[in-house]
């Protein structure tokens, strides 16, 4: 069973852990997450999980990528204006910061790989940008 709040306290309460599960899980042909921030390094965290997934038929991660929680304009004394790069700019920051390790390239190999449409028209992995407002963390599996 899984937990309805994942916090890290533990190993069972661990995202890593239970996105594990669900990849490694034959029951299961969709997974879709919806996040405020994805990177590299967790990407390269469940890499063999994530790499066995996608090897498998009829299968589809869709991620969705959305800002950071962080605290609204309004509630500033002296906002900054609202960045309309957010969060490509600050994607490509980090990649252009990370440090290049070969698991990283790992893992750009099979973004790469699972990013072209297949005959169905689908991909395995699909990446969007949800740039409207703040986007709350969600996990969907099916």
């Amino acid at each position: 069973m899984v937990p309805k709040i994942l916090d890290n306290s533990i190993p069972e309460y661990q995202l890593k852990e239970v996105i594990s599960g669900f990849l490694l899980d034959t029951r299961f042909t969709h997974v879709a997450i919806a996040t405020g921030y994805w990177d590299l390094p967790g990407m390269a965290d469940i890499f063999n999980e994530l790499s066995s997934f996608l090897d498998r038929e009829d299968v589809r991660f869709r991620l969705l990528l959305g800002e950071e929680p962080s605290v609204r304009t309004y509630q500033l004394k002296n906002p900054e204006p609202v960045d309309p790069n957010f969060p490509h700019r600050y994607l490509k920051k980090d990649l252009e910061e990370l440090e290049l390790k070969p698991e990283y390239q790992q893992v750009c190999d099979l973004i790469q790989k699972s990013l072209p449409k297949g005959e169905d028209g689908n991909a395995k992995l699909e990446i969007k940008v949800y740039k409207e407002d703040f986007l709350h963390a969600i996990l969907h599996k099916g």
